[in-house]
């Protein structure tokens, strides 16, 4: 069993000859496949053959579609992951498409959402893949919400065999712009001389309390293409609120906050 990487719920693993009857259950039921044009394996012999098709993109791509798997109860949750598609889709071809199909009974417990955010992280930290990209039904809701919520854009819509879907993609200078983000916002952290600094660089009087409320709410209105890593610090520019925070990426400590242009807002 070669392990792939984990998240706090799910080991994400290779699939093997071992799931063929759970792979049969998943790939069998038609409200999985409502969105994914209806194409069941109702029979054994289906699904060993797209297992060997599967163990081929291990092989030669270093990637597939994984196996999701409960840590606490050992059950095999579904799939997940990047194929790497040779074939044209939407005047496009040789590119990481990122996909997961889960057995109904784990509809809605957010596991789709772990292993996408596990699979983008193994494609732009471990294989250094430049971009990926992600394909759904325009009427799939739950799976266009997921793909937006891990931080794919939307591109377009395009006609796939006959059905308008959505195009997503991700860059790794997005991905990195965003890891930046979530990273800071979740790690944010303030010395005593630096309140002092922000009410004087700031012109401001506010006491550590609500200069921590406003440092938070600037990294959060803030889009993350506006976090820029130059060095060993995170520039974060607010040209709404006229302001430029620089952060520690080591420590994810504040350092300071400047006025864009010297003047003040009334936000």
């Amino acid at each position: 069993m070669k392990i792939i990487t984990e998240t706090e719920r799910l080991i994400i693993r290779e699939i093997e000859a071992s799931d063929t009857d759970i792979m049969l259950e998943l790939h069998s039921d038609p409200e999985v496949h409502l969105y994914l044009g209806n194409k069941t394996i109702t029979n054994r012999e289906g699904i060993i053959d797209a297992i060997k098709s599967l163990g081929q993109q291990y092989a030669d791509f270093g990637v597939g579609r994984w196996a999701m798997i409960n840590k606490k109860t050992n059950e095999f949750i579904g799939w997940a992951g990047l194929e790497f598609v040779k074939e044209s889709i939407n005047k496009h071809k040789d590119f990481y498409d990122l996909g997961y199909r889960l057995l109904k009974k784990f509809w809605g417990q957010g596991f789709a959402t772990e292993s996408a955010f596990a699979s983008i992280d193994y494609a732009f930290s471990k294989l250094k893949v430049q971009e990926i990209f992600a394909i759904a039904d325009i009427n799939n809701e739950a799976s266009n919400r997921i793909l937006k919520n891990v931080g794919l854009g939307y591109i377009e819509s395009f006609d796939n065999g006959g059905v308008k879907h959505n195009w997503y993609k991700l860059t790794s200078s997005e991905y990195e712009r965003k890891k930046y983000k979530y990273e800071v916002l979740d790690k944010i952290c303030y010395t005593e001389l630096v309140y002092g600094r922000i009410n004087k660089k700031l012109n401001l009087e506010l006491s550590k309390r609500k200069i921590e409320i406003l440092i938070s709410t600037i990294l959060s209105e803030t889009n993350e293409s506006e976090f820029q890593k130059k060095g060993k610090n995170i520039y974060v520019t607010n040209n709404e609120r006229n302001i430029r925070l620089t952060i520690n990426s080591y420590t994810n400590r504040i350092i300071t906050a400047d006025r864009l242009n010297g003047k003040t807002t009334n936000r």
